[in-house]
């Protein structure tokens, strides 16, 4: 079974993403999601 760290820096405008495996240290995944407030309005938090 593998091992991954996940980093997420959360912000106003944007989150950003990073998975990095546990064996070897190395980034297998990294994305931004940028937030709008159309995406925010789907999720009923306004």
């Amino acid at each position: 079974m593998s091992m991954y760290f996940v980093g997420i820096d959360i912000s106003k405008y944007k989150h950003d993403c990073c998975i990095i495996s546990a064996a070897d240290q190395k980034i297998v995944s990294k994305f931004t999601v940028k937030m709008i407030r159309q995406v925010l309005s789907s999720y009923s938090l306004f």
